[in-house]
């Protein structure tokens, strides 16, 4: 049978690759496929280089966290070395020295006399002490003396009673009222 196609001349040299438009087109698309084949590689190379900077500095992170958590370590152990330091000096900086009342005591003890207990109660200001001495005049010579010195404000003979050892003498019980002034504080 014959050939009927009355549009075959005119369509021969347009087809898709026919004609220089045709193949600059091919050349286009092929570029294309290129270009994006190439970025797409591009963008996994740089990805893959991002992922080791990330994880360079997370181990950086890591390492001076690790740097800090030790320097956290000597900075609490230094605050605490200083707060002791500082309670150190508050407490001597407060300490009460018991040096004057004790000198005052010996100065106006007689040497026959002797003491079996000493109690100090700072805060009432008061010194009660138990002992010996030969004879009640001993006692009462003690007693006039404390009350002559200088920082003692009162003595009370709390009792009184002659021993039951063969050597004999008096046991006797004393509360010594002192003023603050007596008690230095540094």
């Amino acid at each position: 049978m014959p050939e009927i196609n009355f549009l075959k001349d005119q369509l021969k040299g347009r087809g898709l690759l026919s004609g220089k438009t045709g193949v600059w087109s091919l050349y286009a698309a092929v570029a294309i496929i290129v270009l994006e084949v190439l970025l797409f590689a591009g963008f996994n190379v740089y990805e893959r280089s991002l992922k080791n900077k990330v994880n360079s500095v997370k181990q950086q992170a890591q390492a001076l966290e690790f740097e800090v958590s030790q320097i956290e370590d000597e900075r609490l152990e230094a605050v605490s070395f200083q707060e002791r330091l500082f309670n150190l000096k508050t407490l001597l900086d407060n300490q009460v020295v018991w040096t004057p009342l004790f000198q005052n005591l010996e100065e106006n003890t007689l040497n026959t006399i002797f003491y079996r207990t000493l109690q100090v109660s700072e805060f009432e200001r008061k010194l009660n002490l138990s002992g010996v001495a030969p004879s009640y005049t001993d006692v009462a010579k003690l007693i006039r003396g404390l009350e002559e010195a200088p920082g003692v404000t009162r003595v009370d003979l709390i009792s009184s009673g002659l021993t039951e050892a063969a050597t004999g003498g008096v046991v006797f019980s004393l509360e010594i009222s002192f003023s603050g002034d007596i008690l230095e504080t540094n």
